[in-house]
């Protein structure tokens, strides 16, 4: 009696989701705060330099004969002395609004270097959230008919297309059988690649299947050693595909599935050991 297994698929695609956010700082706005010492010490010089012109500029009148010239003398003097003094003054407001303007300006870069950051973690998300995801739906094994049947399926978003598909199944015989029988071969197997071109493979129930006749590469005592649960029978493979993201790498999923005939089921196992094995014994395809 055949039973037809949800396969819980294993996938080597670059593309696992990170579901965390960029660490922001508490407080992006940066403030300049001008020193309180640099202020009482540009004031302080600015005063004591205008008592000291004053002073020195009254001092220097009283050496005129004629009052009228020392007091012209004072007074244009006084009047440059004070626009020297203004001038100093717009020079230091200048000087601070530069350390305010510089502050801010960090602040915009850095707001900014945040607000790109959000948005690559944004593009990441709409990719993995939308992108298709091919791979195996399920693999049942009719025992009466001898064929196995692969179903792939699209959980994603969008449909897959451009894909190629490559399947390797394998039978394994019990070593002390093969010695005892002769002819039986130790290990027989049967490749199946197929191209799907333009056709889009669209989420839903809608699936491709692939059968695969054990008869067409494995002799009856074979099977019977299979069902029997004497004999290791396994496919691995992958789905190489793509979908409408432009500029996009193409994606594969690999798959292996060993078969348990005591519970007539297939269990997901780990691609990398299982091909590293029969690759040292398998041609590569």
């Amino acid at each position: 009696m055949s039973q037809n297994q949800q396969i819980e698929q294993t996938t080597s695609s670059n593309d696992k989701a990170e579901s965390g956010h960029s660490k922001t700082k508490p407080d992006s706005l940066q403030v300049y705060r001008p020193r309180l010492w640099r202020g009482v010490l540009v004031t302080s010089v600015l005063a004591v330099a205008g008592i000291g012109g004053f002073a020195w500029l009254y001092w220097a009148s009283l050496a005129f004969s004629d009052v009228i010239d020392g007091l012209k003398f004072l007074t244009e003097g006084s009047i440059a002395l004070a626009l020297l003094i203004v001038a100093a003054v717009q020079a230091s407001v200048y000087w601070s609004q530069r350390g305010i303007m510089r502050g801010q300006w960090e602040a915009m870069i850095d707001a900014l270097k945040q607000a790109t950051r959000q948005a690559d973690i944004a593009g990441d998300a709409l990719l993995i959230n939308n992108r298709a995801s091919v791979g195996v739906h399920s693999i049942e094994f009719n025992r009466n008919s001898k064929i196995v049947f692969v179903r792939i399926e699209n959980i994603g978003h969008v449909p897959a297309k451009e894909i190629e598909l490559f399947i390797h199944i394998i039978a394994s015989m019990p070593v002390e059988i093969v010695e005892a029988r002769k002819g039986m071969k130790s290990k027989s197997d049967k490749t199946i690649k197929k191209s799907y071109g333009k056709t889009e493979l669209f989420r839903g129930n809608l699936q491709i299947i692939i059968p695969i006749n054990l008869e067409s590469f494995l002799a009856p005592e074979e099977i019977r050693l299979i069902v029997s649960e004497d004999a290791l029978m396994l496919i691995r493979g992958y789905i190489d595909y793509t979908d409408g993201f432009l500029g996009q790498p193409r994606k594969r999923t690999e798959f292996v599935f060993t078969y348990d005939a005591d519970g007539d089921c297939w269990s997901a196992e780990a691609p990398e050991p299982w091909n590293a094995l029969i690759d040292m014994e398998t041609p590569a395809h």
